[in-house]
């Protein structure tokens, strides 16, 4: 018998969840789409490397991104292309169609894939028992609308403003996670060496896969990883590889890229961004910035340690968490990777517990202040208000303040004794442990 989801009073398949989830991701950004063409900010670079890809030339060389930004009639900025060479090789056939209409397919193909992310958050937000395994699934419609309007309020509009690559990253890392929840193993470590090749970044979940002992996965990824990798050798041979590595040092903390905004840029958000507003070392800066890292991993790491054996997801969250603000740039649009570890810990938060429900609600105002674009709107405050020295720099990172203020009440949480899942709870189907 085939698996149903119940929406309230219907019972729809899980396709309709799919539809539910697509025709709300629509509604909230279709006059984006519809609205005239305007160049997408990081979708130029993409395009441009692409194009520059289809050629054979070298789109980690700016000027080459520049001279093919001018050959399409495209605007500056164009900056640089700083992915591994996976994204730009494959996406090179997308040049033969014209930019405009490559904008607004990458656009479609957004939307479509936050639908996608939306229905695993609501999987991954329903804590099922083992005694109820074999039963449909419930799903209110608010249930699905608030996990919609979450996946909203985490800057998905930004991501499709920008035209940027995180929304397809956190398909991967959400497959990954669904992929784990069923125990396929080998198609979630797939999912998450895609995410891998795409943008590094993702690599800190290896360590939410080795904590909820899942050696399967960690194999899979490792050897899906070097298959793609040997795919692309053939189009973009080894030079491309090396020099990706030989550009490495300059991504660093408190490094400066050539053609990008500096580390100190208001902009940036990250623990590095935020210390090299303070410090003009970038060796003092890289230090503190990885030792404060390790830190907040520890710690979070200790939070969630009574309760790995029986639910793994608690690290989730801190480890999304870390994956942004241990980046050496951050900006609004990374805050979307906060989306299924908020969903898992909002899902499983003990209802009967008023300081668990508060706790939770805070949790997803800091995050929701986190996506907010405060950077864009910092120099006419500190100009208003002639705010200078220490404390303008202590004013402009509000966002990374939100994202401690995340970690921390996740960790409160997770150390809350009715956090705790029912002892059966790691046979769940929806577990990812064994």
């Amino acid at each position: 018998m085939k698996d149903h989801w119940h929406m309230g009073a219907w019972r729809v398949r899980r396709t309709s969840i799919w539809f539910w989830s697509l025709l709300l991701c629509f509604s909230g950004t279709a006059d984006m789409l519809f609205r005239p063409a305007a160049p997408q900010f990081d979708f130029k670079t993409l395009y441009c490397a692409a194009a520059v890809a289809r050629e054979g030339g070298d789109y980690y060389d700016l000027t080459t991104l520049h001279a093919m930004a001018a050959h399409h009639g495209l605007p500056q900025p164009v900056w640089p292309y700083l992915y591994p060479p996976f994204l730009a090789e494959f996406a090179a056939p997308l040049t033969f169609w014209p930019y405009q209409a490559c904008e607004k397919g990458w656009m479609i193909v957004h939307i479509f894939a936050g639908a996608f992310i939306v229905a695993s958050g609501v999987k991954l937000s329903r804590r099922r028992d083992a005694a109820k395994a074999a039963t449909p699934i419930t799903v209110h419609p608010l249930h699905l609308a608030a996990v919609a309007g979450l996946f909203h309020l985490l800057a998905f509009r930004h991501n499709l403003f920008m035209g940027q690559i995180n929304v397809l990253v956190l398909l991967a890392i959400s497959a990954s996670l669904v992929a784990c929840a069923a125990k396929r193993d080998a198609l979630s470590g797939m999912a998450l060496s895609l995410a891998i090749v795409i943008k590094m970044s993702p690599s800190i979940l290896l360590l939410y896969y080795a904590v909820s002992r899942r050696p399967r996965i960690l194999v899979a990824c490792l050897l899906c990883a070097v298959v793609l990798l040997l795919m692309t050798l053939p189009l973009s041979g080894l030079q491309k590889w090396l020099h990706f590595g030989q550009l490495l040092p300059q991504l660093a903390p408190g490094e400066t890229v050539a053609g990008l905004f500096p580390p100190d840029s208001l902009y940036n958000f990250s623990l590095a961004g935020f210390l090299s507003r303070l410090i003009s070392s970038h060796t003092l800066v890289r230090g503190l910035a990885a030792a404060f890292a390790a830190m907040l991993l520890i710690a979070s790491y200790r939070c969630a340690r009574p309760h790995l054996r029986q639910a793994p997801e608690y690290l989730l969250l801190p480890l999304l968490t870390l994956m942004i603000i241990a980046s050496p740039l951050s900006y609004i649009h990374h805050i979307i990777y906060l989306f299924p570890g908020i969903c898992w810990l909002a899902g499983h938060t003990d209802s009967a517990s008023k300081r668990a429900l508060i706790l939770c609600g805070l949790l997803i105002g800091a995050a929701a202040v986190a996506a907010v674009d405060f950077p864009s709107r910092y120099p006419w405050y500190l100009t208003r208000h002639a705010l200078n020295g220490w404390k303008a720099i202590l004013f402009t990172s509000l966002n990374l303040y939100a994202l401690l203020l995340v970690l921390l009440f996740s960790c409160l949480l997770t150390r809350m004794p009715s956090q705790t899942l029912p002892e059966n709870a790691h046979k769940s189907a929806d577990s990812c442990t064994h």
